[in-house]
């Protein structure tokens, strides 16, 4: 922390500013975060014993323990834990992925949840921009338009099991709490998405030549 002020108090002093030193003091602190999370994260290697349920009936072997680099909010860790390998469904896993939400993921879910964030409200490039700034790590705007639509999808899926379980009065939605609204309106809006060229080729638009960059 001295030497983070430090950095922080030339950049002051000199012809940097106040912006300088807050992006050294804030890539410092994101170095730290990402120091102290992976510190945590080694003390739990996910060991369940020699033995652990593969999911499919079967008894795995613990073989070894292997890193995984997850990308976080705080810049990317290295998490070692202990791997598990079924003789009879020939494939490997690790527990702790599965409690930490990452099985099968390389990024976290609280990346995942800003990457979903921002790519709803700018382009997929311009979302892994702001993203990869944010958390202090490269981030591509095809990883992010991947992950964005991955969680759209599931997003989707919760929702129409919600809707279906409504609709076969296997689930009931709750009143709102009282006192009750004498009058209830429902509306329906839309909203203009980005788009490219050749999805918004042929249709009005707003701008000054006419052209659309959207779609409702």
């Amino acid at each position: 922390m001295t030497r983070l002020a430090a950095a922080a108090a030339l950049s002051l002093a000199g012809r940097a500013g106040l912006e300088a030193a807050e992006n050294v003091i804030r890539a410092g602190l994101i170095q730290l975060g990402a120091s102290v999370l992976e510190d945590l994260l080694a003390a739990d290697p996910g060991y369940g014993g020699p033995r652990a349920d593969c999911g499919c009936g079967h008894r795995a072997g613990m073989v070894s323990r292997r890193d995984k680099m997850v990308d976080t909010v705080l810049g990317r860790v290295v998490l070692r834990r202990a791997w598990y390998h079924c003789t009879a469904c020939g494939h490997g896993f690790a527990p702790r992925d599965a409690q930490l939400g990452i099985a099968g993921q390389g990024m976290s879910a609280g990346l995942r949840k800003m990457c979903a964030r921002a790519a709803a409200a700018v382009p997929f490039a311009a979302a892994a921009r702001l993203v990869g700034e944010l958390a202090g790590l490269p981030l591509t705007g095809k990883r992010a338009g991947r992950r964005a639509e991955a969680d759209g999808r599931a997003a989707a899926a919760v929702i129409e099991a919600r809707a279906a379980a409504v609709q076969a009065r296997a689930l009931v939605p709750l009143p709102p709490a009282p006192p009750l609204p004498d009058v209830l309106y429902v509306a329906i809006d839309g909203t203009g998405v980005p788009v490219t060229a050749a999805e918004a080729e042929g249709r009005p638009g707003k701008g000054d030549d006419g052209t659309a960059r959207t779609r409702e």
